[in-house]
C-alpha cells in the first residue's frame, strides 16, 4: 500500500503546525511548505523531530507560479 502524502501549505506555525502533527498521526507522509524567507525551518525541523515528527520543508512562494511547480515537483 502507497503511504498517502499531506502537503500543509504554511504548516510550521500555529493551525498549520497543528494540523501537521495530527496528519502525521493519522499516517501521512506530511510535507510542509514555508516562505522562502523563513530562516527558522530548520530549527523547527529539529524541535519536531525531537517530539517525534517526520516531516519534509520545502521553500514556496505561493504567489509565484514558478516557484510553486518547482516545489511540487520536489513532493512528487
Amino acid at each position: 500500500m502507497t503511504k498517502r502524502i499531506a502537503v500543509v501549505t504554511g504548516g510550521m506555525g500555529g493551525l498549520g503546525e497543528a494540523i501537521s502533527m495530527k496528519l502525521h498521526d493519522a499516517g501521512y507522509a506530511v510535507v510542509v511548505t514555508y516562505s522562502p524567507n523563513n530562516t527558522g525551518a530548520d530549527d523547527w525541523l529539529a524541535r519536531m523531530e525531537s517530539q517525534g515528527y517526520q516531516f519534509r520543508a520545502y521553500p514556496v512562494d505561493v504567489a509565484d507560479y514558478d516557484s510553486c511547480q518547482h516545489c511540487a515537483a520536489k513532493i512528487g
